[in-house]
């Protein structure tokens, strides 16, 4: 759909309000605002005087509530009330934490560590780890893959793939199917020569192979005990490398078990990833290196990287504060490096790092850093600045300090919609099925819109009605499956609290949606709830005058959690153990209705 309107600050209207008490929050916290900005009021009512409008991404401090809907804040030396519903909560640790990743899709906020802000939708990262395996797998945790996540997802931001398209998955999220269908996908949404980071920290293994007695298999070990095998990982790495040459692939896992894993007395904070799924290691005389089984090149290009944590008869080693020690000294080398710099030359800087580390050790050899593919190649940013580069290593570092690795946002995002029992997305039709599938099954919502609307015709009308006063959100996808938007509430339509018996009618004036094509089927996603929806977990970038949500699978995760809950379902008052000691604005379901529409010449 087309509309060429300017964005102009939003206020998501609130106006039921809880006649609880004042009280005063024990713990410091702050809210940042979301998305069109916020009106701080003078008292906490919708009709209240406006002291000032704050912008997106500011930081207000929490001084005090009222009930679940209301925070007074202290912003820029001026009080008053902004509505919950219209802030992200968080702590001056994740804010510190979220605060690198900021300074590369928002220059504004990096201060003196400026630099060209890398477009929302560039390159793709997919960062998989595996600290946690399956009970009854029997396999060891690796308690320093959480921090591996933060250091890849700043390896992919120095080589300039945005944190919008960084997807990080976890744990339950990679058993074996779920792994290749991960991989299955990115081959599909690859674009053209774009630059590719695959990342996987967790065990390797192998097994006996059937066809050769004393030989071994050697692969990544999933969630579910199952061994993803080197030949296996090949055919689905190469789709991708015929698409771009632009393909870096790190694994930062065991390529055998030189080393015997089942001593019983070792440093306390370094752990082999390896696990032996047969037999005793030595019973492997051969291996099928990792390394060995390459993605076939393209018939142009060579232009991509395979880096293995160690060769093909060494573990790799995981330190339990700081992560894998391929993963975290690659990354300071790649800090500390001129941008220029080979991944030869990253290697080289990699393993002189390693060795100094393990040195001392008395159980533990070197690993050596393996790469195959065209060595010459400078993976990083040119106009990186060393005070970004330094600030991405210090968002790494503070996790592995304080152990709030687990506040990264895809990993929130995944135990969130764990937690209220739903599937994790992999791609946008997925993510469209778990808001049916979480959708309560009433009449409270019905849509009125045509089945055909013509390409660069009259605007769409049509009417949207709810059965209760409801809270009203109404998402288009594209025709071409290529975006997905916020169409209200927008920047230039605040209120999206509808009465009930009144329709909210189609055409709008300030914004008609025409078709924009191309010809095909679209969808409008329309979601109406008693209480606002917590829309302040989307993931994406403002296009004048709406909201685009990040086609990826961060992007897919974010939507689905947002509306899988209230605006309020993480206060406090909301984490009381049952629903009958909980406010209903805790746990209020949505409706959802995705209506078809064929976009036609």
């Amino acid at each position: 759909m087309k509309n060429p309107k300017s964005i102009i600050s939003l206020l998501l209207v609130l106006s039921a309000l809880f006649c609880g008490p004042v009280h005063s929050s024990e713990d410091t916290v702050y809210g940042v605002v979301k998305f069109f900005g916020a009106d701080l009021r003078a008292t906490p009512e919708v009709q209240s005087a406006v002291v000032v409008s704050v912008p997106a991404g500011e930081k207000t401090e929490y001084l005090e509530s009222k009930g679940p809907f209301w925070w007074k804040v202290r912003w820029n030396g001026q009080e008053g009330w902004l509505l919950r519903a219209l802030v992200e909560k968080m702590t001056d640790e994740e804010i510190a934490a979220a605060q690198a990743p900021a300074n590369l899709s928002n220059p504004a906020a990096a201060g003196k560590a400026v630099l060209a802000p890398i477009p929302p939708g560039t390159g793709r990262a997919l960062v998989l780890g595996l600290s946690n395996y399956a009970p009854s797998s029997g396999i060891p945790a690796l308690p320093g893959v959480p921090v591996d996540m933060i250091s890849a997802t700043s390896m992919a931001q120095m080589m300039g793939i945005s944190a919008d398209r960084v997807s990080v998955q976890r744990d339950q999220a990679l058993n074996k199917t779920a792994l290749s269908a991960l991989l299955t996908q990115l081959a599909l949404d690859v674009q053209p020569e774009e630059p590719v980071l695959i990342y996987y920290s967790g065990h390797g293994g192998r097994v006996d192979d059937p066809a050769a007695a004393g030989r071994c298999i050697e692969g990544l070990i999933t969630y579910d005990g199952q061994l993803l095998t080197a030949t296996e990982m090949a055919d689905l790495l190469r789709p991708i490398s015929q698409k771009t040459g632009n393909l870096f692939v790190f694994i930062d896992a065991c390529h055998s078990g030189g080393l015997s894993t089942t001593r019983a007395i070792g440093e306390s904070e370094l752990r082999p990833k390896f696990f032996a799924k047969s037999g005793s290691v030595s019973n492997c005389s051969e291996i099928v290196n990792m390394l060995a089984e390459q993605p076939a090149l393209r018939a142009t290009g060579k232009e991509w990287v395979y880096a293995g944590a160690a060769r093909h008869d060494e573990i790799s080693l995981d330190d339990a504060r700081t992560g894998g020690l391929a993963t975290s000294n690659w990354l300071r080398c790649m800090a500390k490096a001129d941008n220029k710099s080979s991944v030869e030359e990253l290697r080289a800087c990699t393993q002189q790092a390693i060795n100094a580390r393990v040195q001392n050790s008395k159980i533990y050899k070197p690993q050596n850093m393996t790469l195959t593919g065209d060595l010459s190649t400078a993976p990083m940013r040119a106009n990186l600045t060393p005070e970004v580069k330094q600030s991405l290593v210090a968002n790494s570092s503070l996790v592995a300090n304080n152990g709030s690795a687990e506040s990264s946002k895809s990993f929130n995002l995944q135990q969130g919609l764990v937690k209220k029992g739903m599937s994790v997305p992999n791609n946008l039709d997925e993510a469209l099925r778990n808001v049916l599938a979480g959708s309560k099954k009433t009449t409270d919502l019905t849509v009125d819109l045509p089945a055909q609307v013509k390409i660069n015709g009259v605007p769409l009308s049509g009417k949207i009605s709810v059965k209760d006063d409801s809270y009203l959100y109404i998402f288009y996808r594209s025709s071409d499956r290529k975006g997905l938007t916020l169409l209200f509430p927008n920047a230039l339509d605040k209120d999206n609290l509808i009465k009930a018996g009144t329709a909210f009618s189609l055409p709008r004036a300030d914004w008609p949606l025409v078709a924009g094509g191309p010809e095909g089927q679209s969808q409008l996603v329309v979601v109406s709830s008693r209480y606002p929806r917590d829309i302040a977990q989307l993931v994406g970038k403002m296009t004048d005058p709406f909201f685009e949500v990040a086609i990826s699978p961060l992007g897919g995760q974010a939507f689905n959690l947002g509306l899988s809950r209230t605006a309020f379902e993480q206060d406090e008052s909301c984490q009381k153990p049952t629903r009958a000691t909980r406010g209903e604005w805790c746990d209020a379901p949505y409706s959802a209705v995705i209506k078809t529409l064929r976009e036609v010449r």
